[in-house]
C-alpha cells in the first residue's frame, strides 16, 4: 500500500545503513520464491541434523530437497506465482556452504521451530487446492511429530 517514492526512500535509507534493500515489484512473488527454497533445504536439515553442504552432496537427500522445492513451486503456480527458475542452481548454491538453517538450529537448541507459517501452511494450501504434494505431506508430518517431541521434553513451568 505504500507509494513507489516512499518505498524507494525506505530502501535508500536501508542501503545507506549498509543493508541490501532491493525493491521488488511483486513482494508476494519474492516471498513465495524464498519459501520454495526454504522448504527445500530447512526441513531436510532439521530432520537429519546435517548441514546443507552435506545434504546437497548426497544424491538421495538432494533429490528430496529438489522434490520439496518443485512441489512448492507447483502449488505456487496454482496460486498464480511464476516459477522462480532453476531448482538445481538454487540448491547448488549450498554445495560448499556448511549452513545450518534456523529450523535445524531451533531443534538443536530444544526450541520448537516455526512450522505453522511454513511447511504446515503449504501442506494445508496443497490439500485445499487439491494438489498432490506427497513429499511436503510426509516431511510436514515428520516435523510436526518431531516438534511435539521437543514440547514433551520441556520442563514444566511454575504452577500458577
Amino acid at each position: 500500500g505504500m507509494s513507489p517514492p516512499m518505498v524507494a526512500g525506505i530502501a535508500a535509507t536501508l542501503s545507506r545503513a549498509g543493508y541490501e534493500a532491493p525493491v521488488a515489484a511483486n513482494i508476494r512473488q519474492e516471498i513465495w520464491n524464498k519459501l520454495a527454497l526454504y522448504l527445500g533445504v530447512s526441513p531436510m536439515a532439521a530432520l537429519t541434523h546435517c548441514t546443507l553442504d552435506r545434504l546437497v552432496g548426497d544424491p538421495e537427500a538432494y533429490a528430496m530437497m529438489a522434490g520439496l522445492m518443485r512441489e512448492t513451486i507447483v502449488i505456487g503456480e496454482a496460486l498464480g506465482f511464476k516459477n522462480p527458475g532453476d531448482v538445481d542452481a538454487q540448491l547448488g548454491f549450498f554445495r560448499d556452504k556448511r549452513t545450518r538453517p534456523s529450523m535445524l538450529q531451533d531443534f538443536e537448541l530444544g526450541r520448537e521451530p516455526e512450522l505453522a507459517g511454513s511447511i504446515l501452511a503449504v501442506a494445508a494450501i496443497a490439500r485445499a487446492a487439491e494438489i498432490r504434494a506427497p513429499l511436503i505431506e510426509t516431511v510436514a508430518t515428520l516435523l510436526r511429530c518431531k516438534a511435539a517431541g521437543v514440547r514433551s521434553r520441556r520442563p514444566a513451568g511454575p504452577a500458577s
